[in-house]
């Protein structure tokens, strides 16, 4: 199985990062870097593997934030209280995108989540 190393999202390509080596100062295991269209995702925590179901759960973690940011939801502490369908709109409209401009990573997701449960 592949990890995806480009993230299409919005008209912009997000190039994703593995890395053994992950900033002390995260409190996670990757990271969306705006400004350098980045996803970081660590392979290693604390010297030991990280599991890949795990490393495909950070991933689709910090494409959410991506999808959230775009959306208009990013950043701010100071947002207002949406609503669940308002959230849920936003949310299968950035999938749509994310689906259909991203094969390989449906592709990857679909097969390391199955992996794990079978």
């Amino acid at each position: 199985m592949n990890r995806p190393d480009v993230i299409n999202y919005a008209g912009l390509k997000f190039t994703v990062r593995y890395t053994p080596d992950p900033y002390k100062s995260w409190d996670s295991w990757g990271y969306v870097d705006f400004a350098k269209n980045q996803i970081t995702i660590a392979t290693k925590s604390e010297g030991k593997p990280i599991a890949e179901i795990n490393i495909a759960q950070t991933l689709l973690h910090e494409v959410c934030h991506i999808v959230l940011e775009y959306a208009g939801m990013g950043g701010s502490t100071d947002m207002f209280e949406p609503t669940n369908e308002y959230l849920t709109s936003l949310m299968s409209s950035g999938f749509t995108q994310l689906y259909l401009q991203n094969p390989d990573l449906i592709e990857y997701l679909n097969e390391t989540f199955y992996d794990e449960t079978n």
